[in-house]
This record gives structure tokens, C-alpha cells and sequence, in this order.
């Protein structure tokens, strides 16, 4: 809601700070919804997408995504080591 909020406003470059921060904190998270949410986030920088930070944020994001609908469920995405 904060990174729509943050669009919004015309702020892209601290709503895509912020779905960064969503990303790593929501790392080890694979469930549809969340897949479906951070799905949406997508589309919300869509329009922005000649602004090359955003779009390495798309890329990075939609990597994200492959990643986390791949793996098994239960799997650590933290990078931690630990399940």
C-alpha cells in the first residue's frame, strides 16, 4: 500500500526503495498471494519502466518471482542456510 501510496505521489524512486526493502523482507515467503502481490507491485512500476533503476527493479522482481514460485514449499529463501 506504501509503494502505491509513494507512486502516487509521483515518488517512483522511494517507492521502488521501499519494494526493495519488501522483497528481502519477505524473501523467504512463496505462497501465491505473495506471489500475486508482489505480481501487482510489477504492474504499479510498469509505467516507469525507461527510468533504468526501475527497470532493473522489474527485472529483479520478476527473477524474484520465478525464484520463489520454483521452489518447493518449506524451502529457505533467506540465504541464511537454515530451514
Amino acid at each position: 500500500m506504501l509503494v502505491s501510496s509513494l507512486i502516487s505521489q509521483g515518488r517512483v524512486d522511494e517507492a521502488c526503495a521501499i519494494a526493495h526493502e519488501v522483497l528481502g523482507q519477505t524473501r523467504a515467503l512463496g505462497s501465491v498471494l505473495v506471489a500475486k502481490q508482489l505480481e501487482d507491485l510489477g504492474h504499479l512500476f510498469a509505467p516507469f519502466k525507461r527510468n533504468p533503476d526501475i527497470a532493473a527493479f522489474i527485472e529483479f522482481l520478476q527473477d524474484e518471482l520465478r525464484e520463489r514460485l520454483l521452489s518447493p514449499v518449506g524451502t529457505d529463501r533467506s540465504g541464511t542456510g537454515a530451514s
